[in-house]
């Protein structure tokens, strides 16, 4: 089995561009998805995406991901036009960062129809794509968790499904899928090339009632079977990066080189228990 580590910038979240660049260089990260939020405020302190570009390639980092952008439910035109615009340039940013794939979530009320809901972010998702597409990018639409709409695997799987675009695949994340009524075997209704993007976690060992998608901890040391996980997602098919965000706002009070410290030793566990493997 073939792994190909990623590391979301998420997992480090109080840590600014500069510092997480530091962070990659000591720990030899080399495949990184970028959080946009920290890249707007490093662009907002007068750095640019040139300044940006250099330091991937001093510190031989390839940024895999940009997390990330969100459409909602709203039909109203004016806030579609702004989401639209916003999409606009979270995928500029994944062009200059040259990062092949933009993470997109859906957000907003819930209608008591909601097939009306589900149809108005499929037409988005389709112009989203049709965007993407155009900037040789793609949208890897992640389900989260205990959301109204799209907090399922098996609804994320039949909106992708909808829109029907090449461009248009699934975010599969380990805790969202854990802590949300989904079942693997949806994956089947998935082309497997839809496949786009997989984000190493675990669930915290609560009760399953107290958790939540945001209660998380290091692959190892939480409730999920993340070994045979992803074994199950490599029998699907799936060669693309497992790129490990620990969205934990525990894991981010923590200082951030023990952070790294701990996450190298828990993927070496997990690199045991998945048998021979190749990181590359």
């Amino acid at each position: 089995m073939s792994i190909k580590w990623a590391l979301n910038s998420a997992t480090v979240m109080n840590s600014s561009w500069s510092e997480e660049l530091d962070l990659w260089k000591e720990f030899k990260i080399s495949h990184v998805e970028v959080w946009a939020s920290k890249v707007d405020a490093f662009l907002a302190t007068g750095g640019t995406y040139e300044q940006m570009r250099r330091q991937l390639g001093e510190a031989g980092v390839t940024v895999v991901g940009l997390a990330f952008a969100s459409l909602s439910t709203s039909n109203d035109p004016e806030q579609t036009q702004r989401e639209m615009d916003a999409l606009g340039k979270r995928l500029e940013m994944a062009v200059a960062l040259g990062a092949p794939a933009l993470a997109v979530i859906i957000l907003g009320e819930v209608q008591e129809d909601i097939a009306k809901d589900y149809a108005c972010v499929a037409e988005k998702l389709r112009k989203a794509s049709e965007m993407a597409a155009s900037r040789d990018i793609r949208l890897c639409l992640e389900f989260l968790g205990g959301y109204g709409i799209n907090g399922t695997l098996g609804s994320c799987i039949e909106l992708i499904n909808q829109v029907d675009h090449p461009a248009c695949g699934l975010l599969f994340d380990l805790c969202h899928y854990y802590t949300s009524a989904s079942h693997l075997e949806e994956l089947t209704l998935l082309p497997s090339e839809k496949l786009f993007m997989v984000h190493i976690d675990d669930s915290s060992r609560l009760p399953m009632e107290r958790l939540s998608s945001e209660r998380r901890c290091f692959p190892g040391e939480g409730r999920i079977d993340v070994p045979n996980m992803m074994r199950a997602l490599h029998r699907f098919g799936y060669r693309g990066y497992y790129s490990v965000e620990l969205y934990d706002r525990g894991i981010w009070k923590m200082d951030a080189s023990e952070v790294m410290s701990r996450l190298s030793c828990s993927l070496k566990e997990l690199e045991k228990q998945l048998g021979e493997i190749t990181c590359l």
